[in-house]
């Protein structure tokens, strides 16, 4: 796996894997500019997302073509995550232990693995790009150019909202088989409104490498 340069705040620990798949934020939900807070670390996908977009931007031209393939899946695969409800971690006293569990017809199942699996639980998970474009996306331009808007660190704490929502949505100990109409037709709300959101900034994203476009990052 290949390991962005660490600088003076961005020091890897050499136990985990160096690309994270969620991020965290603090008491504000502002994402970390770094991934250490004292002792502890801190998962930072969108610092990361940041460090590829640059590198690809600056270097892509004379990058041996198997690394920018790996850097720009790892784009394409942290666009996604960070844009999964259930993978920004919250201060403690925002939720307590946020990684709860939830049930399903009696058998624990866990809050990340409950949105994770969303779209197999709706009845989706086989459906084609296509269908799923035909059916779902109606997003309007304004509101696809409101989402391309903003720094990483915008689209964080927009994410930050979604994972408001699914807390809000499934809490601790639910039993999701019990779920009511209501409550599985937010949920169906969420997991559409995260997979269009994550996947119009993925394309603003590709534009911005490729067409030497402009994506506001931490460095600007």
């Amino acid at each position: 796996i290949l390991r962005r340069q660490p600088s003076d705040m961005d020091a890897y620990p050499t136990n985990i894997e160096p690309w994270c798949h969620s991020y965290t934020v603090d008491s504000l939900y502002n994402t970390y500019r770094h991934n250490r807070e004292g002792d502890e670390y801190i998962r930072n996908a969108v610092m990361d997302l940041d460090g590829l977009i640059e590198d690809l931007k600056a270097n892509k031209d004379n990058m041996d073509k198997d690394e920018c393939m790996v850097k720009l899946s790892l784009v394409i695969h942290l666009v996604g995550d960070m844009h999964c409800p259930c993978h920004v971690g919250f201060p403690e006293e925002t939720f307590p232990h946020y990684k709860y569990n939830l049930t399903n017809k009696g058998k624990k199942l866990g809050f990340h693995g409950y949105w994770d699996g969303s779209m197999d639980r709706q009845g989706r998970g086989k459906w084609t790009y296509e269908k799923f474009a035909a059916r779902v996306d109606n997003v309007s331009p304004e509101q696809v150019a409101a989402w391309q808007s903003g720094t990483l660190e915008d689209w964080g704490r927009d994410i930050v909202k979604l994972g408001h929502r699914a807390h809000e949505i499934t809490t601790k100990d639910m039993d999701i088989a019990q779920m009511t109409k209501e409550q599985k037709e937010a949920s169906i709300a969420l997991t559409d409104e995260a997979i269009l959101m994550g996947g119009y900034r993925l394309a603003h994203v590709l534009n911005t490498i490729f067409s030497d476009g402009n994506i506001k990052t931490f460095n600007e």
